[in-house]
């Protein structure tokens, strides 16, 4: 039998991350249920003015550390994982916006920008170009493709663009 072979190399190491701030983790993934349960998942990208709101809700929870009050009345879980979700949401919203994509609440005047998705084809180009939730992209479908977003699941389609 011959030695397996898999080229990773350049490829992030997301073990670094994963098994080495394991307990911090969990302690996010607790906040994002939290706000999951109360206003729907991934609710948090519909949010409008999002950067100001979530930097002013870091700022709120360091604010309460620095009171004393170590952890959130609400959830439970220490300040920091409050203020760690807000951070992840800045970067991210930050991170999006540097690869060209746009927050469901901005619409752009002019492609080839990604826009939110509106759930009807009525009034788009023939065909366009889709990013599912998961992050995959499709090119080229039918605009009648955007009222699959009704579903309700994964692969919800979240934006689109006009297709080259």
């Amino acid at each position: 039998m011959t030695e397996g072979r898999k080229d990773d190399t350049g490829k992030r190491r997301w073990q670094l991350l994963r098994k080495g701030c394991v307990h911090a983790l969990e302690a996010v993934i607790k906040v994002l249920e939290y706000g999951a349960k109360k206003y729907g998942d991934e609710n948090w990208k519909l949010v409008e003015n999002a950067e100001v709101r979530y930097r002013d809700a870091l700022d709120r929870h360091l604010a309460d550390l620095d009171k004393g009050i170590v952890y959130d009345p609400d959830t439970e879980e220490h300040q920091y994982a409050h203020v760690a979700t807000n951070a992840l949401f800045l970067l991210e919203l930050h991170e999006a916006k540097k690869a060209g994509l746009v927050p469901r609440t901005e619409v752009p005047e002019a492609p080839p920008l990604w826009r939110n998705n509106p759930g009807s084809d009525q009034g788009l180009p023939e065909f366009v170009d889709v990013q599912l939730r998961s992050g995959a992209v499709m090119t080229r479908v039918p605009a009648s493709f955007l009222r699959w977003s009704v579903r309700g699941d994964a692969g919800d389609i979240i934006y689109w663009r006009h297709s080259a």
